[in-house]
C-alpha cells in the first residue's frame, strides 16, 4: 500500500523533500518502471503547478534519469474520464442524498415522539 508523503502523514517535510522522497520511494519500490509527473505530485501531495512553477530541475533531473513515463491523454479521452469522474459524484451524492433524507425522516420522527413525551409531562405536572 502507497502513502502519500504529504501532511497526513504525519512527516513533516517541506515540498522538495516530499516530491524527492515520492521519488525515491517509487523507485526503489519499482526499479526501471516510470512515474508519470501526477502520480509523483499525487505521492508528494504536492500541485503539478507547483512542481512546473518552483522545481523545475528536479523535473529534469527525473527526465533525465529516466524515470518519467509520459502520460497525455487526448482532448476525448480527458473528456471521457471526466465525465465518467462527474457520473461517480453525481451516484454518490445521490446516495448521500438518500441517506441524509432518511436521517432527516428519523429525526422528525424522534422530534415528535419528545414532542408528544414532553406534552404529557406538562398535562401531568398541571
Amino acid at each position: 500500500m502507497k502513502k502519500n508523503l504529504g501532511s497526513k502523514s504525519g512527516i513533516s517535510l517541506n515540498v522538495r523533500q516530499r516530491l524527492e522522497a515520492a521519488f525515491l520511494v517509487h523507485t526503489s519500490n519499482n526499479p526501471g518502471v516510470g512515474i508519470s509527473i501526477v502520480e509523483l505530485c499525487r505521492q508528494a501531495a504536492v500541485s503539478r503547478a507547483t512542481l512546473y512553477a518552483h522545481h523545475p530541475d528536479l523535473l529534469e533531473k527525473i527526465k533525465q534519469l529516466g524515470s518519467f513515463t509520459a502520460k497525455v491523454a487526448s482532448p476525448k479521452v480527458r473528456r471521457t474520464n471526466e465525465a465518467a469522474h462527474l457520473q461517480r459524484t453525481i451516484k454518490a451524492l445521490r446516495y448521500i442524498c438518500v441517506e441524509l433524507n432518511l436521517e432527516l425522516r428519523r429525526q422528525s420522527q424522534q422530534n415528535e415522539l419528545l414532542r408528544a413525551e414532553i406534552k404529557s409531562l406538562r398535562s401531568k405536572n398541571k
